[in-house]
């Protein structure tokens, strides 16, 4: 029995009903288990490490001071990646955030210097790519192609429809496919 209340204890309802009872190392867990996958979105809307530790830090901030409010049944992973949006999409309505590199790993057969070469031109071209995308374009590219989302979940975390979120998805691929064209296919 002890096993299964340890069990019970590590569900992500649990944690929150612990954090209402005024648990806080319940909150530490819940930063545990979604820390890393609040950064990674934050990190990819934002082009900057630092910047996307700021983010995550407001979103823990924010999430610290309304967990108790989280509906049982609702998805604690989608209410901060939620939160973590948010704070990307207005971060960047305040100000346009720096193009930076992206590491990519092209085929193996290249030299090191060609790797070299590839992963800094295109990682250039496409973070300046996703820099033009509106923040919801963004986000729902980020979240389904990066973060693998389905549609249904994206809609929820974004909030708007499913088809908002399927027509976001093609805006964002149409624009990034013309903008990229001219780097991936050959003369």
């Amino acid at each position: 029995m002890g096993r299964a209340q340890v069990a019970m204890v590590q569900t992500p309802q649990s944690l929150v009903s612990r954090f209402a009872e005024g648990d806080t190392a319940a909150f530490d867990e819940v930063v545990r288990l979604y820390g890393r996958d609040v950064y990674r979105v934050a990190r990819r809307m934002t082009d900057c490490a630092d910047d996307a530790d700021d983010v995550v830090q407001e979103t823990f901030i924010r999430a610290f001071q309304r967990l108790g409010e989280v509906d049982g049944d609702a998805s604690v992973k989608r209410w901060l990646l939620t939160i973590t949006i948010n704070l990307c999409i207005d971060r960047r309505r305040r100000r346009r955030l720096p193009v930076s590199e992206l590491s990519f790993d092209p085929p193996a057969e290249r030299s090191a210097a060609d790797h070299e070469l590839l992963n800094r031109e295109l990682g250039q071209h496409l973070h300046a790519a996703l820099s033009k995308l509106s923040g919801q374009q963004r986000a729902c590219f980020v979240l389904h192609e990066i973060e693998g989302l389905k549609v249904a979940e994206i809609a929820q975390i974004v909030g708007c429809s499913d088809g908002a979120v399927k027509c976001y998805l093609h805006r964002a691929r149409d624009r990034l496919q013309k903008q990229l064209a001219p780097y991936l296919l050959a003369p």
